[in-house]
Order: C-alpha cells, then structure tokens, then sequence
C-alpha cells in the first residue's frame, strides 16, 4: 500500500523553489526517506535516478572529479538515457558510505543549480559533525523526517474525512462526544501501532497486530545491529543496555545511575548522546525560561528522553493490543509516559 506523507508537500514546494539547492534528508533508519523521494519524483512525472552508495560502493567513482556537468555525462551513459533537469531528479541514497560525496553538493548548487539533488542515508548525522568531511555551509538545505504523524496514520487507514476535520478544528470548536471518543479510540489504536511507514502500510491491509508486533521488534533489532556503526562508539554493551532501559524511564528525568550505577556518567552521556544523534531517541531539555526564545534558559543537566516512534515504544514495554485498546478510561491516569511520548 502507498502512503501519502504530509511531508510530501514540503518536498515539492523545495522543487519549486527559484533558488533550490542541494537537500540533504535526515532521519533514522526505516522512516521512509528513499520511499519519499520516489513519490515526490513519481509525482512531480521526474525520473528518479538512484545511487545507493551502500549497495553499490563503487558509485562514488562518478563523483571523483566534482565537476557537476561531467558527472550528469557519466551517469547518462550508465543510466542509458540522457538525464537533464526537466526529466530526472538524482537521489544518492545511503550517502553515509561515501561521506566524501557530500562536498560535491556545493558544485551542484553553483554551476548546475537547476538540476535537482536529494542525498539521504542512515547515520547520517555522524558524518555530517566528523571533521574529516566539509559539508558545503550555505549551499544546501536540510530536512528532518520523522515517522508518521496522528493525521497521517488517519488518512492512511482511510480515516480520510476525520483527518480533514481534526486539521481545521480549533480549540473554540465544541467536539461531540461521540467523535470524541471516537478519535479517542483511534488515538490508542495509534499508540499501539505508531507511525512508522511500513507498519501503517501493513496494518492498513490486514489489520494484524501479531504480525506487526513482530515487524516492530525486528525494527528495534535493526537499530542494535546498527550500533557498531557508530564512529565514535566505545562500549556497544552499554549503549544496549541503556537502548534497553530508556523506555522503561519515558516521562522521568534522566539519571544518568537509573541507566548504569557502575559506569561513569560521562560515559552514559556519550551514549545517549549517540543514541540522539541516530535519532533513535531524543533528548528534552529542560528551560526555566518564561518567554522567548526558551532555548535562553536551557538546563543541560535536566533532561528527559523520548523514543523515535510510539509503537516502537509500545514494543519495547510489551505492551499488547489489550493492554492499550481494550483498557478502560480510568486506567489511562496510569498511561501518563505514553501521554508524554505521544506529544514528544
């Protein structure tokens, strides 16, 4: 099943920007980043050009001139087609195995700044703060992409006019108490599922909640095997250990004792700060500021974290379709962590 994104939108105002430059897509894996660029290539009737630098190392080869006319020429001929910017848009996916691609974007926004450029890839954000790779300041544009949101999840499980409703409702406007608890029950539905695309995607077809209780925990799988991927990691047990523990501790203030009593606390900030850094997590720091800006009175010591995704994190409690869809409203005053998640 295709998902339409909300986030698709923004894509294609970036395509329609005079000025566009190079985009660079952040996120963590299995978000859906590559099956956004090929919906906004498929609908803006572009051929999407695919570079998977993970699947194909030897793709990097191409860009080794960083001339972007040159490049255009030589990808040409082994796409088999001429590529111009009327007709292809050029994806460098899993850009993260060749880091060294990220500065040719800079040539691409000043000498062939019509021909559009979305470079994506899991881990990211480690390479993009190494200081052995210039990213090219000024001359490309970031975007974040995080699971699917509350009004996305409705519209992909046909919810359509309810979502439309929820996005022009205000807080002036009186909510029967039948649609109330009907998006209430919906909202639990979204908290066991969550927003993560090919969850929503199967979920939508066969309404399984075994099957996707197991796609969930092979996603959390995913994201431990990926650990030794992490440049600057040093101990690959605590960084389990506290992947492990940190949804257990949704809602409180992190301490860092709570994570490990037997490791120095530099080392359990080094871990979650990893941890955020994939985006697995983030981390909500605490301001005692009462206007704005907020970040003015930041307490970097006082923080809280939140998980990528609420269905993961329902995963990860064990938390089971009768737990959440079946509990009675007086139960929920119990469900304040998974409030917290869900707004987070």
């Amino acid at each position: 099943m295709k998902i339409r994104r909300s986030e698709l939108n923004i894509l294609l105002g970036w395509l329609g920007k005079p000025n566009r430059k190079p985009l660079i897509i952040r996120g963590a894996r299995q978000v859906g980043k590559s099956t956004l660029v090929r919906q906004l290539a498929e609908e803006s009737k572009l051929c999407c050009l695919e570079l998977n630098f993970e699947r194909t190392p030897g793709l990097s080869d191409f860009f080794s001139d960083k001339n972007p006319k040159q490049i255009i020429q030589k990808l040409s001929l082994y796409a088999k087609r001429q590529l111009t910017p009327d007709n292809t848009l050029l994806f460098l996916d899993e850009v993260q195995a060749a880091p060294e691609i990220l500065e040719v974007l800079r040539y691409f926004y000043e000498e062939c700044p019509e021909f559009p450029v979305i470079a994506a890839g899991s881990l990211l954000d480690f390479v993009l703060e190494a200081p052995a790779y210039s990213v090219p300041v000024g001359r490309i544009e970031y975007f974040h992409l995080m699971p699917l949101s509350f009004n996305d999840f409705l519209m992909a499980i046909g919810e359509i006019g309810l979502a439309n409703w929820i996005s022009g409702w205000s807080l002036c406007d009186e909510v029967p108490q039948l649609i109330h608890q009907q998006c209430l029950d919906l909202v639990k539905q979204f908290w066991l599922i969550g927003g993560m695309p090919e969850i929503v995607a199967h979920f939508s077809e066969y309404r399984d909640f075994q099957e996707i209780n197991n796609m969930k925990h092979n996603i959390l799988q995913t994201y431990q095997d990926d650990f030794h991927k992490y440049g600057r990691a040093k101990d690959i047990s605590l960084l389990r250990q506290t992947f492990k523990k940190i949804p257990a501790l949704i809602g409180n203030t992190i301490k860092y004792a709570s994570i490990d009593r037997e490791s120095k606390s530099t080392h359990v900030k080094e871990v979650l700060d990893n941890l955020n850094l994939a985006k697995i997590i983030h981390l909500v720091q605490h301001s005692d500021s009462t206007g704005i800006p907020l970040r003015s009175q930041v307490n970097h010591k006082v923080f809280k974290a939140i998980l990528l995704d609420i269905g993961l994190l329902c995963a990860a409690l064990d938390l089971d379709y009768l737990s959440i869809i079946n509990a009675p409203d007086w139960a929920w005053v119990n469900r304040g962590s998974l409030a917290e998640q869900f707004i987070g």
